[in-house]
């Protein structure tokens, strides 16, 4: 919808319009939350997900926003005269208005990673600005999206959501946006045949391929804007015609643009014209591009119309051109073509008072009806596709029977308003397509019967009938819906009975001759059953989809204080539609079943009582880690954890739980669940369950919800905490996530999570967060985003108080810290103050970082009238360094005062004499018996050594010898031990080693371990928190081959051909006839190894063999870094080295001592570019 003209209105007072125009959704969000969360879903930004967020902050600074802009019409629209004073003050309000849109103020140190505040105010700039331009002139819009200035949201792909991390809710959603390019109106202006190359032949064209391309994104945006100005215009062909074409014209008429219009000659007589648009590539002669030509093929025919009482008759007449008009390098072409001639005459018959064109027996009793009949004829000549036919509609058709019109038995049968079947219908023939049949019938009814058959009642006959014209089949259902009562038993069972369908074969191959008839046994819809005897009541209720192959059911049973709920989820097909499949290559079926029983508490020992107990069975199930860990957030845990109202709620909770437990064939779960309570009124309750998955990777999985609730009524602590805790086995990781879920101090809303996350074997981590972690320290890879432990003092918008705390733990620290953020406004006046207070601890060497800030601040509006600022720091031991700044700003005065203080031993210096000897130190290591070990080869033997009691080691003939030590990493160079500072860098390495002989063996592969970088090397307090807690160093070496192998000089040896022996066996009485041997290619000898009779013996598919899977292992590498940028190693050697990329060894490689670590940029390879 455009807007009304502003005749009369001076050029202010337009753009005064326009100004309140452009602004009015912001405007309407200010004041309207249905209107702000339409903006913020077109905007594609759910602010709701960001940590610290706030309604109350949104609707101020969308209320900012609306006075903004309303000062910024209001002197637009000043009718004073127009002068530098006044473009002055326009220029300072744009400028405010800008200021004041462009970085909302609870965007501020809230949005994660790879987002900023100035994002969000060029979408809403950019959707405003096409807003406005859409609303206000279409054609103009239409316009920009031609000439390249705006890029539709159809042609743009989904933007990706912001942050994209799994576990964490995007911020910026996936969405289509338009997108403005203000940047080419100079281009468009300076040079137009560049900018539309760029805009449309970014990569030119040199094939019909491209023409065709160029095609398809430019003919819509013409349609597009001739619609906009009334002339009927068509990109492609329309579907109705593409039988009628061939495959080459298919592609053709899919990239021309049609257009048509009509002129009126008198009150019955058009003159329809049209023309056919093409692009054409010509290719160029050798070494030259090809040229592109526009081809028009112009229309013109004519139309009468003439109603005669209640019938219309219409003639149209379409003649195609006797040739195409091309427009081209070389300028016009004129290309020939046979002349054509299409006639198509039309009598339709015209509804009359009641609406129908047709009708049969009394409007408001039965009747037949028909909404619009239409005969038809049609020619065409001179296409080369020549033909003629006849065709019959009937449109909105209908056959009503009322209850009213029939006997006693229609009367009880029928429902109240009658049965009503509607139907189209079409009949077209031609002497090219024959007889076609077009519409369809489809309609069902429920007939309520309520026929009494002992404790059985039919309550309702389900009759469906449906007609399909693709298919040319008949299909029809007949369903009871039966109820069942005995006692106190109640049961329903939805729509069972038969279907089946009818079709009509061209062969006489049927089971009722030319008719084929496929009954089958129709599925109840659903079972429904409830029981109430006495103490004994409850539920319960069974859902049926065949077309997903879909059984799900609820059940809900009550027995005094003892209740009994169970959910079940059972699949046939996957979500593709495809059968399940095990690894038999057999159809089976996937079940998840989650039941669980409470009671009364019953006592166990020192004040636990047991108060209910369940089971989850999974059958072809896995468990969704991610989900899981994400539905700690989001109740999901609701469908496992003794599921509240299951019968109730039961879509919601079986959708969660087939998500949380989505089908995987020959995988399984199984686990067991308890429920626990302490205290004379169960004031603390424990849910757990605890579920491993089967078979490899085994998984162990703990679901928890602890509740606190002090005291029981009207409690002033109310605490619900939701956990999930995963250990994998074959990955050595332990994970765990919680989340505090609707839980309140005297009424004070309580929010946060607490995570952790454990890993042992070669790739050691370990980090507790409850909280987040200190804004200094960079988490562990993989770490998801912790929200603030966060108390809302005060949710009211005035005053409000806030506080967040955090608590961490790694391998080398301890992190706390608190922040408590007060606003309070009365009078025009508001105060704001906070105080923070972070702390870190680090274990080795020991170290204490304090930092402490407090402020508070007087405003009138957004005028600073007063404020103070506190900041002080405490680091140390060695020694102890005290800082701090103390700020003040009065009215338009400002200071501050900084304040510094040392105390306690100095740093110990580098060069301070080694009190330590750790070249002994490493050597007693390595000499101790305890670190030497031995390896068999990789491959399996079909030997068992014997265990023999020796001094020594018993070393395999083809297997390794290793030594170790954790003293200190080697191939790396040290500064410390521990506290202990060395007088200098040292490096060690393992050169070799000698067994019994003077020859000295060298080392293989090296043996790591996990080191703390904080014992060994010199680091400040920014690189202890942003390197990895534990890195995997050498510790030592293995000696020996890994596996057989045979030298590369060796002569000595035997070799043979490898070869098939070859017979004839005429008959089973006569002898074989040998032939020659057929040697065997090595690539298939290769081949054959996996499948041969060594490969099946007997030693190869027993032990752990039998039970190995199918599914390639999963291997959780170590993180590997590099270094971003071009940079020289510190030797000024260049070009590519064999370097370990550990953090340490990079560091090693480009810097020499760690300490040069300032100047080289170390990064994940994850986080690498060029």
């Amino acid at each position: 919808m455009t807007d009304p003209p502003s005749e009369g209105k001076d050029l202010v007072h337009i753009i005064a319009d326009e100004a309140v125009a452009f602004s009015a959704p912001v405007v309407a969000a200010a004041t309207n939350p249905w209107a702000r969360a339409r903006l913020l879903e077109a905007l594609g930004w759910d602010l709701t997900a960001l940590t610290g967020a706030s309604e109350e902050q949104l609707t101020a600074w969308f209320g900012g926003v609306e006075a903004a802009l309303g000062a910024l019409a209001a002197v637009i629209a000043d009718q004073g005269e127009w002068g530098f004073a006044k473009v002055k003050r326009i220029a300072d309000e744009a400028s405010k208005a800008s200021a004041v849109a462009s970085v909302p103020p609870l965007l501020k140190g809230t949005l994660p990673a790879g987002l900023s505040a100035e994002d969000m105010s060029v979408d809403l700039l950019s959707y405003l600005t096409v807003n406005r331009l859409h609303a206000a002139s279409p054609v103009a819009y239409r316009t920009a999206v031609l000439l390249g200035l705006i890029t539709p949201a159809a042609d743009r792909a989904p933007s990706i959501p912001q942050p994209d991390v799994d576990g964490t809710p995007p911020v910026r959603l996936p969405r289509r946006r338009d997108t403005i390019h203000l940047d080419r109106i100079i281009d468009l202006l300076a040079d137009p045949a560049g900018h539309f190359h760029d805009v449309y032949l970014p990569n030119g064209v040199t094939s019909q391929g491209d023409a065709d391309r160029l095609a398809s994104m430019a003919f819509p945006r013409v349609a597009a804007l001739l619609g906009e100005l009334g002339v009927p215009a068509r990109y492609g062909i329309s579907d109705d015609i593409v039988s009628a074409l061939s495959p080459a014209g298919v592609a053709l008429s899919g990239h021309m643009l049609s257009i048509a219009g009509t002129i009126r000659l008198g009150s019955s007589v058009t003159l329809p014209l049209g023309a056919t648009i093409a692009l054409r590539y010509h290719p160029g002669s050798s070494g030259t591009t090809g040229t592109l030509g526009l081809v028009v093929v112009p229309r013109v025919g004519v139309g009468l119309s003439h109603a005669v009482a209640r019938w219309r008759y219409e003639l149209e007449l379409d003649a195609g051109a006797p040739g195409a008009i091309e427009l081209n390098e070389n300028g016009f072409e004129l290309h020939g073509s046979t002349p054509s001639l299409s006639a198509r005459a039309r009598a339709s018959r015209l509804p009359d008072g009641s609406g129908f064109a047709l009708l049969l027996g009394p409007a408001d009793g039965t009747h037949l009806a028909v909404g619009s009949a239409v005969l038809e004829a049609f020619a065409v000549m001179g296409t080369g596709r020549e033909d003629f036919g006849l065709g019959l509609a009937a449109q909105k058709a209908e056959v009503v029977v009322r209850a009213g019109d029939g006997d006693a038995f229609l009367k009880r049968v029928l429902p109240t308003e009658g049965l009503r079947v509607e139907f189209d219908l079409g009949l077209a023939w031609s002497r090219r397509g024959g007889l076609a049949i077009a519409g369809g019938l489809s309609t069902a009814v429920t007939l309520p019967i309520h026929l009494g058959l002992g404790p059985f009642e039919i309550d309702s006959v389900y009759l469906a009938l449906d007609a399909d014209v693709a298919t040319r089949t008949l299909g029809a259902t007949a369903a009871l819906t039966v109820k069942l009562e005995i006692g106190a038993l109640k049961a329903v069972v939805e729509r069972i009975g038969i279907t089946g369908e009818l079709s009509f074969p061209q062969t006489s191959g049927g089971a009722l001759g030319p008719v084929q008839l496929v009954p089958r046994f129709k599925a109840p819809d659903g079972v429904g059953m409830t029981i109430k005897a006495g103490p004994v009541k409850g539920g319960g209720y069974l859902f049926v989809d065949e077309l997903k192959g879909q059984y799900a059911g609820a059940l809900e049973l009550g027995f005094g204080d003892f209740k009994l709920a169970a959910l079940g989820l059972l699949n046939t097909k996957l979500p593709d539609g495809s059968p399940i499949l095990g690894r038999d290559g057999k159809e089976t079926w996937s079940l998840i079943v989650v039941a669980a029983a409470q009671w009364k508490p019953v006592h166990i020992a020192f004040g636990v009582h047991i108060a209910g107990a369940g089971l989850v069975v999974g059958l072809h199930r896995t468990t969704d880690l991610p989900a899981l860990r994400a539905g700690v957030r989001t109740k999901a845990l609701d469908a496992v954890l003794f599921p509240p109202d299951p019968v109730g709620n039961a879509p919601q909770l079986l959708s969660t739980l087939g998500a949380l437990f989505p089908v995987a064939p020959d995988r399984h779960v199984f686990g067991l669940m308890a429920k626990f309570t302490w205290g004379p009124e169960a004031w603390l309750s424990l849910e757990l369950a605890l579920l491993l998955e089967i078979p490899a990777p085994l998984r162990l999985i703990v679901l928890g919800r602890v509740a606190l609730k002090l005291p029981e009524k009207s409690p002033a602590v109310e605490l619900r905490l939701d956990a999930v805790g995963i250990l994998d086995l074959d990955k050595k990781e332990f994970s765990l996530d919680a989340t505090f879920v609707d839980s309140k101090i005297a009424g004070m809303e309580l929010t946060g999570d607490m995570l952790v996350r454990a890993a042992w074997g070669d790739r050691s981590v370990f980090a507790f967060s409850a909280g987040g972690f200190h804004p200094r320290y960079t988490p562990p890879p993989g770490f998801p985003e912790v929200r603030r432990l966060t108390l809302a003092i005060s949710k009211k918008k005035n005053p409000k108080i806030t506080l967040t705390a955090y608590l961490a733990v790694t391998s080398n620290s301890l992190q706390l810290g608190a922040r408590v953020e007060v606003h309070a406004e009365a009078l025009g006046f508001s105060v704001d103050g906070h105080l923070v207070f972070d702390a870190l601890i680090r274990w080795s060497p020991f170290g204490l970082d304090l930092y402490l800030e407090a402020s508070v601040s007087l405003k009138r509006g957004d005028r600073v009238l007063m404020a103070v600022l506190l900041q002080l720091s405490l680091t140390g031991p060695e020694p102890w360094v005290f800082k701090g700044k103390a700020s003040f700003s009065l009215w338009f005065i400002n200071g501050s005062v900084p304040v510094e203080g040392r105390w306690g031993p100095p740093e110990p210096e580098r060069d301070a004499p080694m009190p330590l000897d750790p070249t002994g130190r490493t050597t007693e290591a390595l000499s101790a018996a305890g670190a030497w070990s031995v390896r068999p080869p990789s491959a399996s033997s079909v030997a068992t050594l014997r265990s023999v009691e020796a001094d020594g080691l018993l070393v395999h003939p083809l297997g390794q010898v290793g030594v170790q030590q954790a003293v200190l990493p080697l191939a790396v160079s040290v500064q410390r031990l521990g506290r202990v500072p060395l007088d200098r860098p040292r490096m060690y390495t393992i050169a070799g080693a000698r067994f019994g002989a003077a020859t000295t063996v060298e080392p293989g592969s090296p043996i790591l371990a996990a080191f703390a970088p904080g014992e060994f090397f010199d680091l400040t307090d920014d690189q202890r928190l942003g390197r990895p807690d534990f890195e995997m160093l050498q510790s030592g070496s293995w000696f020996g081959s890994p596996g057989y192998s045979v030298p590369a000089d060796a002569t000595a040896g035997v070799f043979t051909e490898v070869a098939y022996e070859r017979g004839i066996l005429d008959a089973p009485t006569q002898p074989v006839r040998s032939l020659a041997p057929e040697p065997l290619a090595p690539e298939r000898f290769a081949r054959s190894i996996e499948t041969g009779p060594a490969a099946v013996a007997p030693a190869r598919r027993g032990g752990a063999a039998r039970f190995a899977t199918d599914v390639a292992e999963v291997t959780v590498l170590e993180p590997r870094y590099a270094v971003s940028g071009l940079m020289a190693p510190a030797d000024g050697s260049r070009g590519l080295r064999p370097v370990p990329d550990t953090y340490t060894a990079v560091l090693e490689h480009f810097g020499g001592p760690v300490r040069g670590e300032d100047r080289v940029p170390v990064v994940s390879l994850a986080e690498a570019t060029r």
